[in-house]
């Protein structure tokens, strides 16, 4: 499933052969305690295996936009590995495949849900990121009836990637680059600024241009992308005075002072893409 597409297409008419069956369906795959696990190929397959993989169960069938109860459109997973596991390309490759990337909806509370319903028994190995908790989501995201494409890649940046910090880095790279192409074309449905912010410890004024070493490669805490879309999510903002007070309050003056240069280089005409919200960033350090 990792490299041979040509046995993926070989087994498949053999199991047809023997009795059709529905890729597509929901199953269930063993017991965990009193509970019965449920598989999803396609929701497998969104955990780490190649887009081409992917795109080759496609063409026997599988539908990459099909909904299940309890879990969020496929997408979402492949989202939150862009960058660390799947790129742009990968997003092309399987997009020609029939896989919708803009127009899906995502309800918030099956998304805050997603990890803590993770029984499925993966056909991939697990891997980085591929078994982690619940994510986190805005504070008032119960009140939201639905989620759009760029609320859901706002959830992902603001979540941490549990791989490596390179790896990590690279995720929120590709994530900033994909937000800020996108942005113009979606209204938020909650504040991305305190969220990102108030979950990503990284995105601070002490660490732009900051380079850090792991191995033999370096890699940039605050990506100069993610430099570049805070900086636009901050002079877009609609209440802008207290997110600058909040990080005051916490005593992190340079970061305080940092937005306040943001907020006196915003045009005092443009109107606030952000809403404006009251709650205080989470402090996870």
């Amino acid at each position: 499933m990792t490299s041979k597409t040509q046995a993926i297409t070989t087994l498949h008419g053999y199991l047809q052969a023997l009795k059709p069956f529905d890729m597509n369906q929901e199953v269930t795959c063993g017991q965990y305690g009193n509970d019965t696990q449920a598989c999803v190929l396609l929701h497998d397959l969104v955990t780490g295996a190649p887009a081409n993989v992917i795109a080759v169960f496609a063409d026997l069938g599988l539908d990459l936009n099909k909904l299940y109860p309890g879990r969020p459109p496929a997408t979402y997973d492949v989202i939150d590995r862009l960058g660390a596991q799947y790129s742009i390309s990968d997003i092309q490759t399987l997009s020609q495949k029939g896989m919708i990337f803009g127009d899906e909806l995502y309800d918030p509370a099956t998304l805050a849900a997603h990890r803590e319903r993770n029984t499925t028994m993966r056909i991939q190995p697990v891997r980085n990121g591929a078994a982690r908790r619940p994510p986190q989501m805005p504070h008032n995201y119960l009140s939201i009836p639905q989620f759009n494409f760029m609320d859901a890649l706002a959830v992902a940046l603001g979540n941490p990637w549990s791989g490596a910090q390179v790896e990590s880095s690279a995720r929120d790279d590709a994530l900033c680059r994909y937000i800020t192409f996108l942005a113009p074309q979606m209204t938020p449905s909650f504040d991305y600024l305190r969220f990102v912010l108030g979950n990503k410890n990284e995105f601070r004024a002490a660490q732009i241009g900051e380079r850090k070493r792991s191995g033999n490669r370096t890699y940039e805490p605050f990506p100069a992308s993610c430099v570049a879309l805070i900086e636009g999510m901050a002079q877009n903002h609609g209440n802008l005075t207290d997110v600058i007070a909040l990080f005051g309050a916490r005593g992190d003056v340079e970061m305080a002072r940092w937005l306040l240069s943001l907020q006196a280089q915003a045009p005092q005409t443009m109107p606030a893409q952000e809403p404006a919200q009251t709650q205080e960033p989470q402090n996870t350090e």
